[in-house]
């Protein structure tokens, strides 16, 4: 880890998790609605957490 502090890490890592309890929670949601149109805009915002904290878990290298 370079140059990040103990806060830092918890703070990000925390971050993740926050993250990735919105995408599962989010794909159960999308699960029970039934118009297109809501759909794609949930997997749009979906996908732009996922990426998040794919960038968020590059920046800990």
């Amino acid at each position: 880890m370079t140059g990040l502090k103990e806060k830092e890490v918890g703070f990000i890592s925390e971050l993740v998790t926050i993250e990735d309890l919105f995408c599962k929670k989010s794909q159960s949601y999308m699960s029970m609605v039934k118009d297109e149109k809501i759909k794609e805009q949930m997997g749009l915002i979906s996908s732009m957490h996922k990426q998040r904290i794919s960038e968020l878990l590059k920046n800990l290298d």
